[in-house]
């Protein structure tokens, strides 16, 4: 298993320039430093020797320039590093400084010489007291300061739907894709998927939309990569995850949210990430939701058209949202047996919706009356999710029935992530009666990965067997599948 590496130790240089520039006196100004973007980020987003330079010139000019200053004051000097401009100054305190002073600061920061980023923007904090500093923590700085994720925050709310997506796909494609990359790059030579998982993460133009699916799970070096990973390391994991997020298909990787929070180490890379995604969609998610109950008000008000109309501007903002398709199939099919256009048992409409809804979140749950004895099974193996994880210590067990559920409903790569993270990071003993890599490499099997197969000893064909059989037979002993008229 590989373990990440760092590329340099800028977070206790930082640290150390903090405390060396803290004068002894009470009444000297002093100054520490705060990192405003993901400290891990910055080991692999500058080169060492300049940003460790820079920093320290940095240091050493604000705690000079504050020397003489003879009023309390707290000041926060916002550094914005970039990768195509020198570093951008902004200059806040409380009382506020005079003009000609914060003039002059920002003349002479500007001609320390600066340095840019490797891969994305970063933001550091120099927070300098002089005399103390003020004794109103609750004051406002002048002008008024914001931490920059603040201002990500609120940009995100006042977004419209549309606004929202391309906002969340661009900081994933432009910031979170590059950065894992170069992650993923610099690990050992001898972990081979990881290495090229990173090269594709890195070089893929997800400006245009791709086939996530056969970049990832279609692909042998990235179940390789998956397996290199240390335990609760699901660094090339995230990779598919913002792949997906780039691609604009939230509610694909929903379940993925979920659940993988539990298998991830959350001082790793990939756990902050995830956590930075989340409060992102759920704003998203609060405005979808909106929107789609106020076609759902119309479609009860039994105004159709006008449902129809919300549901597909909803699309066009937002072509990957299931629940839009699930409410513009019921509206329309609605309207078209009004009409007389199709009869209320004619499929036809479903069939095609179907394919979209589950294409968009496989996991989607709705209560479409089944047509054969598998579909109503495969409907109540779906509503058996709802039941899972209500009681902690039956955890283990509610995972591995999901991931059962997930082989069932032929979500295999799924299906083969939570087997292999229950694998990988969770002691045998907590699940004695089952052998989980059997199941993982049936998946893979499902999927077309034969190479990786091949590195697992057994009698892979018997296995495969065997599970198929199983998978079978319950469903065909189940009350679902027996109660129903129409077996197959």
């Amino acid at each position: 298993m590989s373990k990440m590496v760092r590329r340099s130790c800028i977070t206790i240089f930082l640290s150390f320039v903090a405390c060396s520039t803290t004068p002894a006196q009470d009444t000297a100004p002093s100054l520490s430093i705060e990192f405003l973007s993901n400290d891990e980020v910055s080991n692999i987003n500058f080169k060492q020797g300049p940003f460790e330079v820079h920093a320290k010139n940095v240091a050493e000019m604000l705690e000079a320039y504050f020397a003489d200053f003879e009023k309390a004051h707290e000041i926060v000097v916002l550094e914005t590093f970039t990768t195509d401009s020198m570093p951008q100054y902004s200059i806040h305190a409380r009382p506020a400084m005079f003009v000609n002073d914060m003039e002059e600061l920002g003349a002479k920061l500007s001609k320390i010489k600066g340095v840019k980023t490797l891969f994305t923007d970063y933001h550091l904090a120099y927070i300098i007291e002089t005399k103390g500093g003020v004794l109103d923590k609750n004051a406002s700085y002048v002008p008024e300061f914001k931490v920059p994720v603040q201002r990500e925050f609120e940009a995100l709310q006042a977004a419209t739907l549309l606004g929202m997506r391309e906002n969340i796909q661009e900081w994933a494609r432009t910031e979170v894709l590059p950065i894992l990359g170069a992650f993923e790059e610099n690990v050992a030579d001898k972990f081979e998927g990881v290495k090229t998982i990173g090269m594709l993460t890195s070089t893929t133009d997800l400006s245009i939309k791709k086939d996530v699916l056969a970049l990832t799970e279609g692909n042998p070096d990235y179940w390789r990569g998956v397996i290199e990973m240390s335990a609760g390391n699901q660094l090339v994991i995230a990779s598919k995850v913002f792949m997906h997020v780039a691609n604009g298909e939230f509610d694909y990787i929903g379940k993925y949210l979920e659940v993988i929070s539990f298998f991830t180490d959350p001082k790793t890379i990939g756990a902050y990430y995830f956590k930075e995604l989340q409060w992102r969609l759920d704003i998203f998610q609060a405005e979808l939701t909106a929107q789609v109950n106020g076609g759902i008000m119309m479609h009860d008000a039994k105004r159709y058209a006008k449902s129809i109309e919300t549901y597909q501007r909803i699309l066009q903002d937002y072509p990957g949202s299931a629940s839009a398709m699930w409410e513009l199939y019921r509206s329309s099919n609605t309207l078209r047996i009004r009409y007389d256009e199709i009869d209320a048992d004619d499929r036809t409409d479903w069939n095609v919706f179907r394919e979209k809804i589950l294409m968009a979140n496989p996991f989607y749950l709705t209560d479409m009356e089944a047509l054969t004895a598998k579909e109503e099974y495969l409907i109540s193996r779906r509503k058996q999710i709802t039941e899972l994880f209500v009681k902690e210590k039956e955890f283990t067990e509610d995972f591995i029935t999901l991931a059962d559920i997930s082989l069932d409903l032929e979500i295999y790569g799924f299906a083969a992530h939570l087997y292999w993270m229950l694998i990988s990071s969770i002691p045998k003993a907590e699940y004695p009666e089952r052998e989980l890599i059997p199941y993982f490499l049936y998946c893979l099997d499902k999927i077309g990965d034969k190479k990786l197969i091949g590195n697992f000893e057994g009698d892979h064909d018997t296995d495969f067997t065997r599970i198929a059989e199983e998978r079978k037979q319950l469903m065909l002993e189940s009350s679902v599948y027996q109660m129903f008229n129409d077996t197959e």
